[in-house]
Formats: C-alpha cells, sequence, structure tokens
C-alpha cells in the first residue's frame, strides 16, 4: 500500500505498537551508547598521547586516527566485513562488528573536539599537581578532565548522533538480532510504507 498523504497520529500510534519498533530503538540505542563512549574513551587516551607525552611517532597516530573519515562509509563497511567474516573470533552477525566500525571510523572526532581543548590547557597546571603529590591518573580526574569535560561531552554527542542514523556501513554488518533504527527505517521506506 502507498501513503495516502494524511498525516494522522494513528500512525504514529501504529509504529509504537510495533515490537519491531521497540525492539530495533533499543539496539540501536544499546550499540550507539557504547560505541560512543568506546570512541570517546580512545579520544581521550589519543589526545592524551599525542599533546601531552614526547612519544616518538605520536603525530603519526594522530594521522592514523584521521585516516579512517577520508574512507567512504561503505569501503569502510566492506573493509570491516572482510576482516571478521573469516576470524576465529565470532564477531561478524553480533553487534560487536559495528560497534568496531563505528569506533575504528569515527574516534577521529572525538580526538580532534578532546584535542582542541587539550592544547588550550596549559601542561604548568598538571606539573604543579604533581608537585604536589597526584600522580597522573589522580592528576587527570582532579586536573584535566573537569577542564576539558566539555569538549569530551560534545565528542560523545556528535558521535552518538553520528552512530543512531549510520546507515552505509550498518547495512553491511547488520543481522536480524542486531539491525539498528537507520535499517529498519531504510527497509520501510524501500518498501514504500510511509
Amino acid at each position: 500500500s502507498t501513503w495516502s498523504g494524511r498525516y494522522s497520529l494513528e500512525n504514529v500510534r501504529a509504529a509504537l505498537d510495533s515490537q519491531d519498533v521497540w525492539l530495533t530503538l533499543k539496539n540501536s540505542l544499546y550499540i550507539s551508547i557504547v560505541s560512543a563512549t568506546l570512541a570517546t574513551g580512545m579520544g581521550i587516551a589519543i589526545s592524551w598521547i599525542v599533546n601531552r607525552t614526547r612519544f616518538k611517532g605520536r603525530r603519526f597516530l594522530e594521522y592514523f586516527v584521521l585516516l579512517p573519515i577520508a574512507v567512504p562509509g561503505i569501503a569502510f563497511g566492506i573493509g570491516v566485513m572482510l576482516t571478521w567474516i573469516n576470524s576465529s573470533l565470532p564477531v561478524y552477525g553480533t553487534s560487536l562488528i559495528i560497534m568496531f566500525a563505528f569506533v575504528g571510523r569515527f574516534t577521529a572526532y572525538a580526538v580532534r573536539s578532546i584535542s582542541s581543548s587539550l592544547v588550550q590547557l596549559h601542561p604548568e597546571l598538571e606539573e604543579s599537581a604533581r608537585v604536589f603529590g597526584y600522580g597522573p591518573f589522580r592528576t587527570f580526574a582532579r586536573i584535566s578532565l573537569p577542564l576539558i569535560l566539555p569538549s569530551v561531552l560534545a565528542g560523545w554527542v556528535l558521535l552518538f548522533s553520528f552512530f543512531i542514523t549510520e546507515l552505509s556501513m550498518v547495512i553491511l554488518l547488520y543481522s536480524a538480532s542486531n539491525r539498528m533504527f537507520s535499517v529498519l527505517a531504510f527497509e520501510i521506506w524501500n518498501v514504500g510504507d510511509f
């Protein structure tokens, strides 16, 4: 059937009564929240290494993380699929493969967001804390993190919004048990059920 062109709350009620919609929404939220949290955590670690250490090759690490943004989503999805399809670890067909794809491709957004804040935060604040006996983790947790927290949260929200709507990679990697909302919307649109 085709859409009649009439807007009504019956369409919304029908969608909200669908068990398929709720299961897919739950999957989407779970995958997006976990992936955004992992990518943000990696973004913090990579930003810290690049901006606060003397690690040889730290700039290469930053460029390596930025590289996947230049790859189209479908090509990246195919690469992730081919990497895990014959792996001895049972990742293909699970939510993990989608999370790996998200984190692998989009962590650069968290790195950029957090790095911009770390560059503005003078290292003397951290050095002062170290003089007063704080260890590196306590210094980060008590001094640096509260000051860069707005950038961390902004990066997380940006990643979450990418993940909840991503279609090009997910359409290649999902299975019936881990279908996301973007795939459901595409499937429904594809059959003309507007």
